[in-house]
């Protein structure tokens, strides 16, 4: 599978940054989303169409179908055109959509703290899966973060699922609690029933509550108290509220139909203006774009 060497990785997350401070809604539209099926909330299979432009003029795209039904597996394929309009390359993206979505989730943190302060932060992680851990390489690769730094709460059915995954010395916990102490949570699980959704109190521990939250998966782990008690910021403004009343409707807040006003490029994103913060990836073509550009082919 296309995957990307520590060195690539690099140079891929420096180009992202730089890209991401620079995209309009031109140069990466709001992605195209189609419900295949959607019996119920978090069930189903849907499809995302997705395209951006990157400042040196390769252009590319990404097909992605979503089964919900079988723990999200997913399927997707991703085309990269040159400036000039020939096709330079076809890729499976199934990977690298995993480590882009790592990518994002790194910035957002970065944006939020400051690259330098990175390295000596305390990471925990909701729901041990391929794309948080993904996440944790981003951040031992290219911020050399140790893997004691690194705290996991995976399933309760297999609690160690793909401990091997990630980084050295990171460390299994058993309830959200346990995270209080943390830094930064990325949440990124699969979740279809109001009972397993968790909320603010769930993560604090007398006067600890990590500052800042960033969730994958629209933040449906996420429960209410989220939006009433945290600024909301996401990756993509236009593409998150196209999709309210599908992707990113969050069933149980009384009013699913949150607005989000603000991405991670707002001059209030930081954390020496909040005290707290909670995003949102909606995952963005300009991420699997500069991903793919980076990537060794098999």
């Amino acid at each position: 599978m296309p995957d990307l060497s520590p060195l690539a990785l690099k140079r891929a997350y420096v180009r992202l940054f730089d890209e991401y401070g620079a995209f309009t809604g031109e140069t990466c539209p709001a992605k195209l989303s189609l419900d295949v099926s959607r019996p119920g909330p978090g069930l189903g299979v849907f499809g995302n169409a997705m395209a951006a432009r990157l400042s040196d003029g390769h252009f590319g795209g990404k097909f992605i179908t979503v089964n919900e039904d079988n723990g999200g597996e997913m399927a997707a394929l991703i085309a990269v055109f040159a400036p000039s309009g020939h096709l330079l390359r076809t890729l499976d993206g199934v990977h690298l959509t995993r480590l882009r979505c790592g990518m994002m989730a790194v910035q957002a943190a970065h944006r939020f703290f400051g690259a330098h302060a990175l390295p000596g932060l305390r990471y925990g992680f909701v729901g041990s899966g391929k794309i948080n851990a993904q996440t944790a390489r981003v951040l031992s690769e290219v911020f050399a973060v140790p893997g004691t730094a690194l705290f996991l709460l995976g399933s309760r059915r297999n609690p160690s699922k793909n401990l091997n995954l990630y980084p050295g010395g990171a460390r299994v916990v058993s309830a959200p609690g346990d995270l209080a102490s943390c830094d930064v949570i990325f949440e990124c699980s699969n979740v279809s029933q109001p009972e397993e959704v968790l909320e603010v109190s769930d993560f604090t521990v007398g006067a600890a509550l990590p500052p800042l939250f960033v969730t994958q998966n629209s933040g449906w782990m996420l429960g209410p108290t989220f939006r009433w008690m945290m600024p909301s910021f996401t990756d993509h403004v236009e593409q998150m509220n196209a999709h309210r009343g599908s992707d990113y409707d969050w069933p149980w807040d009384g009013n699913p139909h949150v607005l989000i006003e603000h991405d991670l490029r707002h001059s209030g994103y930081s954390r020496t203006v909040l005290d707290r913060a909670a995003v949102y990836l909606t995952g963005m073509a300009l991420a699997d774009l500069v991903g793919a550009l980076e990537a060794d082919l098999p």
